[in-house]
């Protein structure tokens, strides 16, 4: 009987793994039993969030549709992030294809639907209180968690057994089917008792928490299945830049908030969101720049990862949008405003970098964009800091829109080949590049020298000119390297961290 039921079993997951079933119908399944899962839960569970439509001129309006959204959220991104671990733990014991394993994991979801219709007919349509445990030492844990109902004990139960004939079909070996389950269950368990070392009194910090983890499962997932192109793409970063901006958004913090450290171990889900949000943003840019300078690359950057051919373009297309909807919802996770932010930041890289605006082809001024980017940035730090936009230092707002503008054509130094043969009028294709290198320069000294009146403080005036000294000496150099000139400006942002540090 057990061989002839592992051998249905067996039928079972060969059928799913069929490769002619497009992937996308799995995701849609896994997204209609977790929407079905959460349906039949309003019934079973007595934390009642309510579906009642109210009228736009109702005292509750706004609050019930947002206690639905961030409800709703969490349950979606929490059961996401569970199979998605899953599947990884999977592939770690079986190491089969994790496109073979996710079709799989996907179709089982509809076991999440075992814990309301188990509990409502128990209790004869009354329902039960599903929620998060809470074990106080490890003996609450095994065999089964605490505290749970009795559709969360079937579930669980069923969860494990399924995971375990799985394992055994894909190795045929039982000591290390077992070692998978056990993985399996205790994973499970933490995951159930994510409440509790959040200490999270709403569904704001589990949101926080499940998104990173579904960050940090979708990086692990693009290695394991295409490891040549996540070096490509790891290579491409462009760290330079990328700290640059996340350092913008740290300079807004300190600018709104004396109390950095302490405001920082009160927020510090909502920080890393951010953080990665921004990197995701800046991802997206350096793959819409690839996509859009294709022929520039083929002069100036030969070793792009589209140039190079280690990528290919459509697959580069797809990337982009899978990245981009990443950063999104990295920042949702956070609050409207830092999703806003991030979806202006790109928009205005965008318009930026690629047709039929293109507007990096208007010389010097085109940089007010690049500019604005990183005002935004600052801006959004100084918002998630509590402060209001309308207080915002507009001495800061003229510094970036006018010499940090004139400063940024320094990137365009290195691409000096590639914009003339496109017929790109940068300012080093206008002037010739050794003029252009003294005028950047001079920006330089200039911008570092001001920001003694941007900060009404005498002591920053000497500093300030000696690092744009050292920039405009960076800049005409004979053997001009961007990566210098970033790594003096990164050191300054840095230094002027301290600086506000210590005068707040």
């Amino acid at each position: 009987m057990i061989k002839s039921l592992l051998q249905r079993f067996r039928k079972i997951i060969s059928y799913l793994e069929n490769p002619d079933i497009p992937f996308v119908y799995f995701i849609l399944s896994l997204l209609f039993w977790i929407t079905l899962r959460n349906f039949l839960e309003i019934f079973s569970d007595k934390a009642v969030v309510s579906f009642k439509l109210f009228t736009e001129l109702h005292p509750l309006y706004y609050l019930a549709y947002k206690g639905l959204v961030v409800s709703y959220l969490h349950y979606y991104l929490s059961w996401v992030s569970v199979i998605l671990c899953i599947g990884l733990l999977a592939f770690l014991f079986t190491k089969e294809s994790l496109g073979k394993i996710f079709r799989v994991a996907f179709s089982f979801s509809f076991i999440l639907n075992i814990t309301p219709l188990v509990d409502l007919i128990i209790t004869k349509g009354v329902g039960a209180n599903i929620a998060y445990i809470y074990p106080s030492t490890l003996r609450q844990i095994f065999p089964l968690p605490v505290k749970m109902t009795a559709g969360m004990n079937v579930t669980f139960a069923t969860t494990l057994i399924l995971f375990f004939v799985y394992c055994f079909l894909k190795t045929n070996r039982i000591i290390k089917s077992l070692l998978a389950t056990l993985t399996v269950h205790v994973t499970l368990s933490l995951f159930g008792a994510m409440a509790l070392f959040l200490k999270a009194t709403t569904p704001l910090p589990l949101i926080r928490i499940f998104t990173l983890i579904i960050f940090a499962e979708v990086l692990v997932v693009f290695f394991i299945q295409k490891p040549s192109f996540f070096k490509a793409l790891l290579k491409d970063v462009r760290p330079f830049r990328i700290l640059h901006s996340e350092l913008m958004f740290v300079l807004g913090i300190f600018l709104a908030s004396p109390g950095f450290c302490i405001f920082l171990q009160k927020e510090l889900l909502s920080f890393v969101l951010v953080l990665v949000a921004i990197f995701l943003a800046g991802l997206t840019a350096i793959i819409i720049n690839n996509l859009a300078d294709y022929k520039i690359d083929l002069i100036s950057n030969p070793d792009r990862p589209l140039v190079a051919e280690v990528i290919p373009r459509e697959f580069y297309k797809q990337l982009a949008v899978y990245v981009f909807f990443l950063a999104m919802l990295c920042a949702a996770a956070v609050n409207f405003s830092t999703l806003f932010f991030i979806l202006l930041c790109i928009g205005n890289y965008f318009i930026y970098s690629v047709f039929p605006f293109r507007l990096k082809r208007v010389p010097v001024f085109s940089k007010l964009f690049v500019s604005f980017t990183s005002l935004l940035l600052v801006m959004l730090g100084y918002i998630f800091a509590g402060q209001e936009l309308l207080t915002f230092p507009s001495i800061i707002i003229w510094y970036f829109l006018t010499l940090f503008t004139l400063c940024a054509n320094f990137i365009d130094l290195k691409d000096y080949e590639g914009d003339k043969g496109a017929g790109i009028l940068t300012l080093p294709v206008i002037m010739g590049p050794i003029i252009a290198k003294l005028v950047i320069g001079s920006f330089f000294l200039i911008a570092y020298g001001s920001l003694s009146l941007v900060f009404l403080d005498l002591r920053l005036l000497l500093p300030g000119l000696v690092i744009g000294g050292v920039q405009f000496v960076l800049i005409n150099k004979k053997h001009y390297q961007e990566k210098w000139v970033f790594s003096v400006h990164l050191a300054a942002i840095i230094a002027l961290l301290f600086y506000l540090y210590q005068i707040y």
